[in-house]
């Protein structure tokens, strides 16, 4: 975990291009909550999906809602951020629907900043740390801050390296799940071979 963030931000890094403040290249777009009482555990005509935090982990609670009581939508492309925790600042994707409260969407201006770069930029350590910290320092703030995100400086080098950017940051993903699979893998050796050390050193064995 901690390799991966470091090269995650070194990644980032760009010292030879403009930074600029997030809010000049993203819109931050926050959600909508219907009442309760429309809420549908199936879907129905004119009906469309709730989006909450915790669906981007499961689908134990799909709730629907009627797509007219909402003006607030995203795809599965979209860069979501969840606003409240634990932990505050999740980064999310993956999910068509309306969305509450709860989240926000980041909406680049893709003539010169693309989603995937968005979406790893904002999971970047240095940002992440930055964010959480002011949202947990800002008095009566339960969640993340978005003052925050006005100040924070995002590196915009041109579109052709960012899609290099990306491409990187996937292959350091794919490596990181195989450098942790590895790891498992040893742990669990060494722990069998603990427990037969220590079986065959009370019977007198070793």
């Amino acid at each position: 975990k901690q390799l991966f963030d470091s090269v995650l931000d070194e990644l980032f890094r760009q010292d030879d291009c403009t930074a600029v403040p997030l809010t000049e290249v993203v819109d931050f777009i926050g959600g909508s909550q219907p009442p309760k009482s429309q809420f549908s555990q199936e879907k129905k005509a004119g009906y469309i999906r709730l989006i909450q935090i915790r669906d981007y982990k499961s689908d134990n609670h799909v709730v629907y809602v009627d797509k007219e009581s909402t003006k607030k939508f995203c795809s599965a492309d979209d860069v979501m951020i969840g606003r409240y925790g634990p932990p505050v600042f999740q980064i999310l994707r993956g999910l068509d629907g309306a969305y509450n409260v709860a989240l926000m969407k980041a909406v680049p201006d893709e003539d010169v900043l693309i989603k995937e770069y968005l979406y790893w930029f904002l999971q970047s350590p240095s940002i992440q740390n930055y964010v959480i910290g002011i949202s947990q320092r800002a008095a009566g703030q339960s969640g993340v801050n978005k003052k925050a995100l006005e100040k924070y400086l995002i590196p915009v080098p041109c579109i052709a390296e960012q899609h290099e950017i990306v491409f990187n940051v996937k292959k350091l993903v794919s490596q990181n799940i195989s450098l942790k699979n590895e790891v498992s893998e040893a742990i669990s050796s060494l722990s069998q071979l603990k427990e037969s050390i220590l079986s065959s050193a009370f019977k007198g064995e070793l």
